[in-house]
């Protein structure tokens, strides 16, 4: 069984991929490229396309048993005359070119052929082709005919006046496992116009062979582009293709499903579809507006699947299209949005209609649980954790911080990754702090057990855990929590500070705590965790208060207003 990989660019520029048999993030590195610093990526099983700080486009073909080659070739033809026998200069101007193509219609010669970058390199010189798909030719490869175009024969008869004969070349394809640039739009200047997006997809497109590729992209000048005649055998495709937009609509970020499907959004946040997506029209005809789920916020990316459609708006809010059915003619825009629980900065469509997203905030991989034919939008998100490679962990945090991801893995490996990365992460972090984390206990401890029957509970079964403590007469403003992994794991501790009666929500943050909170309840069931609480002794320290009052002494004389009065009386009597 080959190995599947999920695809990811990093804050700090680098790509990685995590595969699906192990759970350690690697760098992608290539030789010989200048740039090594990318914005975005788009993967399929074997090919993936990045965008880089430069703004070109990038591709890393995967190597495999089978070596990527491309025959060229070209036609020899020759008339019969008296004097000169079988010649190919003295040819009649009816007659087609002395080399060229199969039908005679274009002039092919030898030194004509180039190659199409400095990613291939000839095998050999030119050769002679004996055998036309299985047709017997005679010596020299030559095959006979009475005149241009006619059914050719390998035998020379009385009547046999023109006759022909096919060279080939082989070209191998050498930038594998390596990062090879693409072409520009106009590669003159390829700053005249550079790019902002890229997908690929169409790998599952019907009647077209095993390899075929959908790569669309994205210009600053809010144009839509198609790469044509992208294939395994030809990964880097050939020409750039304009797709008119109409309606004055200038795009900023498209996506492309296996089904060929694409949905782009405009700059001002509304979304389009490409309609009349066939086998036999793979770009399809026109494109049609699709009605955004919120008129006060704006999307800002959009994943494409089969029967799935994510988008997310720049407020991190994620929506889920529904009744989408790329197989149908009539239903491949779906019906209506449907809002979904959570915040994501990006989110990435895999095989299956598996689903990967950034967190909004703490930019970390989730995986969308639940995910099956008969319920499409899956459950819960649940974070990816794992180990990390040197190279990322000295650019990233313990856990990966990612701009963008591409995944191209089965649910089954994705759900097998979740479970195995929590415990290694689990266990290699937190065995990391625990020396830090014992100096600095204290002697007043307090062992709270992880059940609902303790006043002092810390709930597991939901999103948000809240830690309630006694109050106390010091009135601590912060505690120290610790938590015991005694069952299966080794005895670490993990520190966490926390306000006190505060609610502790639960965002994929470094503690096992939140891991426990964000995985199945089989996962809780394989550890007995204890917390305890350390709460310091605060003392404050009053400075008496003296304080003095100046009263100043009153003296009323009051002789004067005795006799005032006296007098006052007698006049009355009087």
């Amino acid at each position: 069984m080959s190995s599947s990989y999920i695809w990811g660019t990093s804050m700090n520029g680098g790509i990685y991929r995590l595969e699906s048999k192990t759970s350690t993030w690697d760098r992608v590195s290539g030789r010989g490229v200048q740039c090594h610093l990318f914005k975005t990526v788009s993967a399929v099983d074997d090919c993936v396309w990045a965008l880089g700080t430069d703004s070109q486009l990038y591709i890393y073909a995967l190597s495999s048993d089978v070596p990527i080659r491309c025959p060229v070739a070209t036609y020899e033809n020759q008339r019969w005359n008296p004097l000169d026998k079988f010649t190919g200069r003295k040819l009649l101007p009816t007659d087609r070119y002395a080399y060229s193509s199969e039908d005679g219609k274009v002039h092919v010669p030898k030194e004509g052929f180039k190659r199409p970058s400095e990613h291939w390199d000839w095998e050999e010189e030119w050769m002679l082709d004996e055998n036309i798909r299985g047709e017997v030719t005679d010596k020299g490869g030559w095959q006979y005919a009475i005149d241009f175009p006619a059914k050719y024969h390998p035998e020379k008869k009385w009547n046999s006046c023109v006759r022909r004969r096919r060279w080939i070349r082989y070209r191998r394809y050498i930038a594998l496992d390596t990062w090879a640039k693409i072409s520009a739009i106009k590669e003159e200047d390829p700053f005249l116009e550079p790019f902002v997006d890229v997908a690929i997809g169409g790998q599952s497109l019907p009647n077209h062979p095993a390899g075929h590729l959908c790569v669309w992209a994205v210009s600053t000048l809010g144009k839509v582009y198609v790469r044509t005649n992208v294939s395994r055998q030809n990964p880097e495709g050939d020409l750039w293709n304009p797709i008119e937009l109409g309606c004055g609509h200038s795009v900023h970020a498209i996506s492309v499903g296996p089904l060929g499907h694409v949905w782009a959004v405009t700059w001002t946040g509304k979304c389009m579809t490409r309609k009349c997506v066939s086998w036999d029209i793979q770009y399809g005809k026109s494109w049609v507006e699709v009605e955004v789920p919120d008129e006060n916020d704006r999307l800002c990316q959009v994943s494409v699947g089969i029967k799935a459609v994510w988008a997310t708006c720049t407020s991190g809010k994620v929506w889920f299209r529904r009744g989408v059915d790329g197989k149908s003619e009539y239903n491949f825009m779906g019906t209506s949005w449907i809002q979904m629980v959570g915040e994501m900065s990006s989110v990435s469509i895999g095989q299956a209609d598996q689903v990967l997203g950034i967190g909004f905030k703490d930019r970390r991989l989730y995986y969308r649980s639940g995910i099956s034919a008969s319920e499409l939008s899956g459950k819960i998100w649940q974070p990816m954790t794992s180990q990390m490679t040197r190279q990322m962990s000295s650019g990233l945090s313990a856990s990966p911080s990612l701009s963008s991801v591409a995944s191209f893995d089965s649910y089954s490996s994705l759900s097998t990754m979740a479970t195995e990365s929590i415990k290694s992460v689990s266990i290699e972090q937190l065995n990391a702090n625990s020396s830090s984390m014992k100096s600095n206990s204290s002697s007043i401890n307090k062992t709270i057990p992880l059940s609902n029957s303790s006043s002092d509970e810390v709930d597991l079964t939901t999103k948000s855990s809240t830690i309630n403590s006694r109050e106390d007469s010091t009135n601590s403003s912060k505690m120290h929590s610790f938590v015991d992994l005694s069952n299966e794991m080794p005895k670490v501790k993990v520190k966490e500070s926390v306000s006190r009666s505060s609610s502790y929500s639960s965002d994929a943050s470094d503690t096992v705590i939140d891991f426990v909170n964000d995985f199945d309840d089989d996962v809780v069931t394989t550890c007995t965790p204890t917390v305890s609480i350390d709460v310091p002794t605060v003392s404050i320290d009053v400075p008496e208060l003296n304080v003095s009052l100046d009263v100043p002494t009153v003296s009323i004389d009051v002789t004067q207003s005795v006799l005032i009065y006296t007098q006052s009386v007698l006049m009355c009597q009087s």
